[in-house]
């Protein structure tokens, strides 16, 4: 009898609090769904997309290549998922950041994100690069 209400208020007193903090926390994992990135000036995002090029491959003027990544999160199932158009967006303004030129070998990949209070993260991987000017 001791233990069963032992495991009854431990149920309420440890088990309840987590669900209800997966509810009202923010995710862990980057923006949600292909919410508007507010720390990022519009003029700044439009700047980005008009300075920094999508390429299918690397081209040979290129150095400076580096692996960059981005990810979000699909916290509520109401949201609209993450997209590869969001996504890639994403990988411009962090390309423009750090100075480089242009992205390529754009691949997504989609993993559980439960421990992340989001249902799944979608995260876009690339190589970054500089284009040497002629």
């Amino acid at each position: 009898m001791y233990i069963k209400m032992l495991l009854r208020y431990l149920i309420i007193f440890a088990v309840l609090p987590m669900l209800s903090g997966c509810l009202s926390h923010p995710n862990l994992a980057g923006p949600r769904g292909n919410a508007h990135l507010t720390a990022v000036s519009l003029k700044e995002q439009r700047e980005a997309r008009l300075t920094v090029k999508v390429y299918q491959q690397i081209p040979d003027a290129a150095f400076d290549v580096r692996d960059i990544q981005v990810q979000r999160c699909h916290q509520y199932l109401g949201d609209d998922a993450p997209s590869d158009e969001t996504l890639t967006d994403d990988l411009i303004l962090a390309a423009y950041t750090h100075g480089l030129d242009g992205v390529s070998e754009i691949h997504f990949e989609k993993k559980g994100g439960l421990l992340q209070n989001c249902w799944y993260v979608k995260r876009a991987i690339a190589k970054s690069f500089r284009i040497k000017a002629e």
